[in-house]
Order: structure tokens, then C-alpha cells, then sequence
């Protein structure tokens, strides 16, 4: 009985993280409102208890969105044209 609990959990577990990546990729399209970047990232962490590659996709996109943070939190640059003024 613990076994048929333990793959039903699974199983509506891969569901979902599948269900909520689909979902997050069909709102990150342009036109369509919603939080599509977060169920994306939410439906990897998900399937990352399950699947290698979600853990390493997850992991990847984490750097990347910490270095354009990172980037977005520095001082703006002044404009070239605006120095030689």
C-alpha cells in the first residue's frame, strides 16, 4: 500500500510541475498577462525533487537572473553625449 501512495504522490507531483511549466511558458508570451516567469521557475522547482535536468535548468536560470539583477542594481552609466556637455 505504501508503495501505490508513494508513486501516486510522484505522479501528481511530475503532473503539476509539468502542468505549471506549460502554463508559465503560454503567459511569458507577448499579449498574454500573468506571473509567466514565476510558474515557469515554480514548475522546475517541482520537477527538480524528480528530474536532474529540471534541477539543472533551475539552477542555470537562477545565475542568470542574478547577474542581470545584479547588473539592474548598479548606478546608470551617463550617456557619452551627455559628459562631452
Amino acid at each position: 500500500m505504501k508503495w501505490l501512495i508513494h508513486h501516486t504522490k510522484r505522479i501528481l507531483r511530475i503532473t503539476a510541475g509539468f502542468v505549471l511549466l506549460l502554463v508559465g511558458a503560454i503567459m511569458m508570451l507577448p499579449g498574454i498577462p500573468g506571473p509567466g516567469l514565476l510558474l515557469f521557475i515554480a514548475g522546475l522547482s517541482i520537477l527538480a525533487v524528480d528530474f536532474v535536468w529540471a534541477h539543472r535548468l533551475k539552477t542555470h536560470l537562477k545565475s542568470r537572473v542574478d547577474k542581470v539583477m545584479s547588473k539592474m542594481r548598479r548606478k546608470p552609466r551617463k550617456p557619452a553625449s551627455a559628459e562631452k556637455t
